[in-house]
């Protein structure tokens, strides 16, 4: 039995085609029945049925042998990080995970600085939406991991940095000539963020639903250049932070303005695994984020 057997089971117990599953391997149709005939035959029993129009039908052992290869697929997952930490740990790497956004936050030369002070050892970085973040370092994808707020409680997370959370308005917008927001300004309004897989998009629909403030539209949009076009064009307000508003690149004086939303923030910390304990060189970088940050 290898790998590449539990890839075929599980493609056909999902799509309960034969054909449909040779297509997504790639193999052919024969090759990859005759796969699933040797799996049967390896633990005797038998995996699929078919009904009177043909369709297959998972049998019970089937069933609980997906469940085996789900859990069996994880662990090899974890093994796989296991060996790329013990790796890392020989190298002198560190391996992070960022949500994104948090780097330009940090400044250019967070990872240069460090390592420049710090000769020998390496940042081996990633940036990732905020739950795929929060999954990399469950799954020990990464050693520490820049996550943001709320933080996971099985994870140890100590907060670095706090922004204000800002939305662009365009000079048409009756709101270009207020001072700040409040949610119940965005009643009504067509609104572009990031999507779900940000924690924003999350709460936003929560504090919209506290305060009984109905969006016109939302947009999903991961891209903050596109959000700030969006906005710049007139087609809505765009979700943003205080640090991009003095960016160059979103200057367009008269035309557009980023304005605070009041009572929401956007939180971030460093985060690792309780049952990871720290190297030296991993101590050295969590102490550097946190003076950096101080």
């Amino acid at each position: 039995m290898n790998t590449e057997q539990f890839k075929y089971f599980s493609l056909v117990y999902e799509t309960l085609n034969f054909s449909a599953a040779a297509r997504r391997i790639p193999m052919s149709l024969p090759g990859i029945i005759k796969a699933i005939k040797q799996f049967e035959r390896y633990y005797g029993v038998p995996f699929f049925m078919q009904n009177e129009s043909g369709t297959l039908v998972p049998t019970k052992y089937a069933d609980e042998f997906y469940r085996f290869a789900n859990r069996w697929e994880t662990e090899l997952l974890l093994l796989e990080h296991a060996f790329e930490q013990i790796k890392a740990q020989e190298n002198h790497e560190i391996r992070i995970g960022f949500c994104h956004g948090i780097i330009g936050l940090l400044g250019p030369d967070f990872v240069p600085r460090f390592e420049k002070d710090h000769p020998g050892i390496s940042l081996i970085y990633h940036e990732y939406g905020d739950y795929e973040c929060d999954k990399a370092l469950r799954q020990q994808a990464c050693d520490f991991a820049f996550t943001l707020e709320p933080y996971e409680h099985e994870f140890i997370t100590t907060p670095l940095l706090h922004s204000s959370i800002e939305f662009w308005v365009n000079r048409n917008n009756p709101l270009f000539e207020a001072e700040s927001l409040t949610i119940k300004d965005l009643n009504k309004q067509f609104i572009a963020i990031p999507g779900r897989g940000y924690k924003c998009f999350a709460k936003l629909l929560s504090l919209c639903k506290e305060q009984d403030v109905e969006l016109e539209k939302i947009f999903e949009i991961e891209e903050i250049y596109r959000i700030f076009e969006f906005a710049l064009n007139g087609r809505g307000l765009g979700f943003t932070s205080k640090e991009l508003r003095d960016l160059s690149v979103f200057q367009r004086e008269g035309e557009i303005v980023c304005l605070p939303i009041e009572g929401w923030t956007w939180n971030f910390g460093i985060s690792h695994l309780p049952s990871h304990t720290l190297t030296k060189a991993e101590q050295q970088f969590y102490d550097y984020c946190v003076k950096t940050t101080a």
